[in-house]
């Protein structure tokens, strides 16, 4: 999510990407940007989805 300007989720068998998560953070970004709440939030999001596409019947 640092360096990124998008990230994308791999499903299970067969690895196909599930979801996409824009990341709207300016740039430059250095370390501190870690701190910043929006961070905070898209760091929350993408473990929801990669959570929720490993799951059973999860994200398609």
């Amino acid at each position: 999510i640092q360096l990124s300007r998008q990230v994308h989720v791999l499903g299970i068998k067969p690895g196909r990407i599930t979801q996409s998560l824009d990341i709207p953070l300016p740039y430059p970004r250095d370390a501190s940007v870690t701190e910043v709440p929006e961070f905070v939030r898209l760091v929350l999001q993408l473990r929801t989805m990669l959570r929720s596409s490993h799951q059973p019947g999860g994200a398609t």
